[in-house]
C-alpha cells in the first residue's frame, strides 16, 4: 500500500459480546452475567483446554458476529472455520487460542465516522478471549474466569490520518454495537489495539497494546507521534515494536511479532460450518437496517429540520434516540404542533445534561415515561417556565412512582396564559414604572423586558412571559 499522508494509523479492536455462555462452552460469560464472580469459579474443562474436552461454537455468537458482519458491508465466506493461534503466555491455559485465520467471518465493509467520511475495514473475525493476570508485589495470579469469553476482532485499514479519527471510530464503532444489541458499554469490554507510523520513519509500524476509552485512544496516539517525532529529531531508530499505554506515556513491551510468529493452523476439534442464507437472515431477525445509527439520523434529516450535531448526540443513546423519534413523529409530523429543532434542543440541552450529571444511560432509568412526554409538552407550551421545568425533570427521571400531575396541581406550577390576569398586572406594571415606559416609547424597546420581569414578579412566576410581553406591547403601541 503506498501512503500519501505524513500519519498512518490502523486499529484492531476487541469487542466481548454480550452472549449468555462463553464461545465454547456452557460456562457463563463474564460480560452478560457480571464480573462479581470469584476467581477460577466460572471455569471448565473445555475453557481451561483439558486433554479429550471438545470445543463447542456458540450459535449466539455467530449471529452476533455475521449481524455487525451484514450491516458495515462486509463480504460473508460460505463457511465458518476456526484456527489455533499458537502462543506461550501465562493466561493462556492451552497455548492456543481459538480464533480465525484465512476465512474470518467478514471481509471489507466500512464505519462511518462522520457524515460523509469513512473509515475502511479490513475484516473481522471471531475469537476465543484469555484469561487475565493481576500481578502485585513480584507475584502473578492468573484468573481463569475470563477464558473463552467471546470476542470480535475489528481491524480496519491503515486509512486514519490524526489521533482524533481513532478517536471518533471507537465512539460510532460502539454506537453501532449497541443499536445491534450485541455490546452493552457498561458490562462488556472493548479494548483497540493502534498501529501507528509516521512518513519521517519511512512508516515503521508501532503498536500500542490494550487501550481502553475515547480520550485514551487520542491522548496515546499524540504522545507516540511525538515520540517517534523526537526520536527522528535526535537520530534514533524506531523499531518494529509492540508498546503499553499507562494513561500518560507508552512503554516498550516487547518486539512486534508478525503472522508467521504464531504458526496458525486449522483447529481440527471444529469441522467447517456451513454460512447459509437461512443463518444469516436468522442473524438480522431482529435488525432493521432502518434503525441503525446513521441511517436513522439521514432518515429524521429527510423529515425534519434539525442540526446535525444536536441528531448525532441525541441519537448516540439508542434508547433516547428511539423516544426522540417517537416524540419527533407523533407531535411535529403527525400533529404539526412543536418546532423539531426546540424539542432536539430540549433533549441535548436538558435531557442529556441530566443524564450525564446521574452518570446513567435512558435505558438505565426506572421511570415513567409518559411523566417525561407530558412535561416535555407542557415546556414547549410554556406552561411551566425554565426553573420548574428543571426541578420536575430530576424527579421524573429519578423517582420511579413520582406524579406528575398531583405534584403539579398540589404546588401550583402552572404559568397562567389568561389574559385578563395577566392585563391587570401589565397595568400596574406600567402605572408603576414610568421610566420604564418613556424609554420604551422612546424607542428603548429592550426596556420592555424590565416590564415583562415586573409582571413575573408580582405574579410569582405564574404569568406567561410571552403573553405578558404581547399584551405590553398592545398597551404601549395604542
Amino acid at each position: 500500500m503506498k501512503f500519501t499522508s505524513d500519519i498512518i494509523i490502523g486499529l484492531e479492536v476487541h469487542i466481548s459480546l454480550k452472549t449468555q455462555s462463553k464461545l465454547f462452552c456452557s460456562c457463563k460469560n463474564p460480560s452478560f452475567h457480571g464480573k462479581n464472580i470469584k476467581a477460577n469459579e466460572n471455569v471448565c474443562n473445555i475453557c481451561l483446554g483439558y486433554p479429550g474436552s471438545k470445543p463447542h461454537p456458540n450459535k449466539q455468537a455467530v449471529l452476533f458476529a455475521l449481524k455487525l458482519a451484514n450491516i458495515i458491508g462486509c463480504q460473508i465466506p460460505k463457511k465458518l472455520c476456526f484456527d489455533r493461534k499458537n502462543y506461550f503466555y501465562p493466561d493462556l491455559v492451552k497455548n492456543f487460542q481459538i480464533t480465525q485465520d484465512e476465512f474470518p467471518i467478514g471481509m471489507g465493509g466500512k464505519i462511518q465516522i462522520g457524515l460523509n467520511e469513512f473509515v475502511k475495514l479490513h475484516h473481522i473475525h471471531i475469537e476465543e478471549d484469555p484469561g487475565s493476570m493481576v500481578i502485585s508485589n513480584n507475584t502473578c495470579l492468573i484468573d481463569y474466569n475470563r477464558s473463552g469469553t467471546p470476542l470480535i476482532e475489528l481491524v480496519t485499514n491503515p486509512v486514519m490520518t490524526k489521533p482524533e479519527q481513532a478517536r471518533e471510530f471507537l465512539k460510532k464503532l460502539i454506537i453501532i454495537l449497541e443499536y445491534l444489541n450485541i455490546f452493552d458499554r457498561y458490562n462488556c469490554t472493548l479494548k483497540a489495539d493502534a498501529n501507528i507510523s509516521i512518513k519521517e520513519t519511512n512508516y515503521t509500524r508501532v503498536e500500542i497494546k490494550n487501550i481502553n476509552g475515547f480520550k485514551d485512544i487520542e491522548q496515546a496516539l499524540e504522545f507516540e507521534i511525538n515520540r517517534q517525532k523526537d526520536c527522528v529529531q535526535n537520530n534514533e531508530t524506531i523499531k518494529l515494536e509492540t508498546r503499553g499505554w499507562d494513561g500518560t506515556k507508552t512503554f516498550f513491551q516487547r518486539s512486534k511479532e508478525e503472522a508467521a510468529d504464531y504458526g496458525y493452523y486449522p483447529e481440527n476439534d471444529i469441522p467447517p460450518i456451513k454460512i447459509t442464507e437461512e443463518i444469516i437472515k436468522e442473524s438480522m431477525i431482529d435488525c432493521n437496517k432502518d434503525d441503525i445509527y446513521y441511517n436513522k439520523i439521514n432518515n429524521i434529516l429527510e423529515d425534519f429540520d434539525i442540526n446535525l450535531e444536536d441528531l448525532e448526540i441525541i441519537l448516540e443513546d439508542k434508547n433516547l434516540g428511539e423516544f426522540f423519534n417517537e416524540f419527533l413523529n407523533k407531535n411535529c409530523k403527525y400533529e404539526n404542533k412543536f418546532n423539531p429543532q426546540l424539542v432536539a434542543n430540549y433533549f441535548r440541552n436538558r435531557i442529556i445534561k441530566i443524564l450525564n450529571q446521574m452518570e446513567i444511560n435512558f435505558s438505565k432509568l426506572n421511570f415513567n415515561i409518559n411523566n417525561l412526554t407530558i412535561l416535555i409538552k407542557k415546556y414547549l407550551d410554556k406552561i411551566i417556565d425554565n426553573k420548574i421545568n428543571n426541578l420536575l425533570l430530576e424527579k421524573v427521571l429519578s423517582e420511579s412512582n413520582f406524579d406528575l400531575i398531583k405534584y403539579i396541581e398540589e404546588n401550583d406550577l402552572e404559568q397562567s396564559s389568561d389574559d385578563s390576569f395577566i392585563t391587570d398586572l401589565a397595568k400596574k406594571a406600567i402605572l408603576d414604572n414610568q421610566i420604564a415606559v418613556d424609554a420604551y416609547k422612546n424607542g428603548d424597546l429592550k426596556s420592555i423586558n424590565f416590564l415583562v420581569g415586573v409582571i413575573m414578579k408580582n405574579s410569582r412566576g405564574k404569568a406567561n412571559p410571552s403573553t405578558a410581553k404581547q399584551i405590553l406591547e398592545n398597551i404601549l403601541n395604542k
